[in-house]
């Protein structure tokens, strides 16, 4: 026994080596042409202001001969200049220490502290056990799972936040589960300036009654923007509102796995040619999930009395606020899966004390991987071909999933609910692995 412990662990190590070493092959390979990664939009504009223009200023576009010829002539007319840089100031004032050092090595420190944060954040998850009984997988067994996912992998080759925001919910997660309130409420206040739709978690805490982490985490949010405010100036913030109102609300990509993203693909108001016109009916099925989903957010996490375990209705109202952002916001892309992990080991864990608790794992499974299927991005110009049979196959892959997680964390909260004193000893699908 101890010798087949020995040699899973060592397999384990062997694993998470070769993961670690492809991402760093990865973080090397794209460092060569960071010109081609989100990050460079973010680094641009805080080149743009330790040279003294305006964060939001246009960067000229000069695409490779092998790019020009991937694209149609309509799409080469409109690339003089990157597409624009639309997060809040707030961002780019985060970014700002790497504006003074090249773009490359910008891109490979950058990367590095995102890979960091995402580790940082199963560390974190391990380490605290949050889930009594040890049902929490060890670091190695979460690393992995974390390093092999899709999603995490398209973080790194594009430079986005997805990994640092990750961090941030999972502290926002952790802190407030033990009852440190401020401290949750700064962090949240942090992540919310940084990216506006975790400002559903608001919703979350003001069900939940912890007025102390909504105060905090308010509070942080004015602190945040005033310190923006007092670095770029009035002026920087309605260029902001500005490039918000000439942007297309809704995106229709394919890594944009939101409510808005699906319907429009198919009903209108979007790029594309849709297979119905009918876009007052895209923006009512929005509209009206949305809607649904929120008071769905709130019956789940809405406290009862005498409740025989109230970190249940936490964790998992806390985990339907994850999948609901992304389902709500109108750019709910991918690349903020990773945020998704909490969601899982929530489920996971909770589906342990029901009936039929394999079957609640298979499904969860079978989730997880649909939203890593490793498809390529599909801009809005290739969806706007009128091809539905890529609407609702390659192009939705990630909605689905977003949609089978949100169903899932509803029958399980229900079941749950329906169990006055539910069983909590499951054997652990990791502790095989130790």
């Amino acid at each position: 026994m101890f010798s087949k412990n020995i040699l899973i662990f060592s397999i384990q190590v062997f694993v998470f080596g070769l993961l670690v070493a492809f991402y760093m092959l990865t973080i090397n390979f794209f460092s060569k042409s960071a010109e081609q990664t989100d990050f460079y939009r973010f680094y641009k504009s805080a080149r743009s202001f330790i040279e003294g223009k305006s964060i939001y200023t246009p960067v000229p576009f000069n695409p490779t001969a092998e790019y020009l010829n991937k694209v149609t002539e309509k799409a080469k007319a409109t690339l003089k200049t990157l597409h624009p840089n639309l997060n809040s100031p707030f961002h780019t004032l985060s970014v700002l220490p790497f504006g003074i050092i090249p773009s490359h090595p910008a891109f490979c420190v950058w990367s590095i502290l995102s890979l960091f944060f995402g580790l940082g954040a199963a560390s974190l998850i391990a380490y605290s056990r949050p889930f009594h009984n040890d049902q929490t997988p060890n670091l190695l067994i979460l690393s992995i799972i974390l390093l092999a996912y899709y999603p995490t992998w398209v973080n790194i080759r594009t430079g986005q936040f997805g990994l640092f925001l990750l961090g941030l919910i999972v502290l926002v997660w952790l802190t407030s589960r033990k009852g440190k309130c401020q401290l949750a409420g700064i962090i949240l206040g942090i992540a919310i300036s940084v990216k506006i739709f975790v400002g559903l978690f608001l919703i979350f805490f003001a069900v939940q009654r912890r007025w102390k982490v909504l105060i905090w985490a308010m509070s942080t949010f004015i602190f945040c923007n005033l310190i923006s405010l007092i670095t770029f100036g009035l002026s920087t913030y309605k260029q902001h509102l500005e490039l918000l109102a000439q942007t297309p609300l809704y995106v229709n990509a394919s890594w944009n796995a939101s409510f808005s993203a699906f319907f429009t693909r198919i009903f209108g108001g979007a790029e594309n040619i849709p297979l119905i016109t009918m876009p007052m009916l895209a923006y009512g099925l929005i509209f009206s999930f949305s809607f649904l989903l929120t008071l769905g957010l709130i019956w789940v996490a809405w406290p009862r009395p005498r409740e025989f375990s109230p970190l249940h209705r936490f964790d998992m109202g806390f985990s339907l606020t994850i999948v609901a952002m992304l389902l709500i916001s109108p750019l709910g892309w991918m690349y903020y899966f990773p945020t998704l992990i909490i969601s899982l080991l929530v489920a996971w864990h909770a589906s342990s004390a029901l009936n039929y608790s394999k079957l609640f794992k298979s499904f969860l499974v079978v989730t997880w991987i649909l939203s890593s299927i490793p498809t390529t991005l599909i801009n809005s110009e290739k969806i706007a071909m009128n091809q539905p049979m890529i609407w609702f196959t390659s192009a939705g892959y990630y909605f689905y999933a977003l949609i089978a997680f949100c169903g899932l964390l509803f029958v399980i909260s229900h079941r749950l609910h329906a169990h006055e004193k539910p069983s909590l000893k499951p054997a652990c699908w990791w502790r095989q692995f130790r």
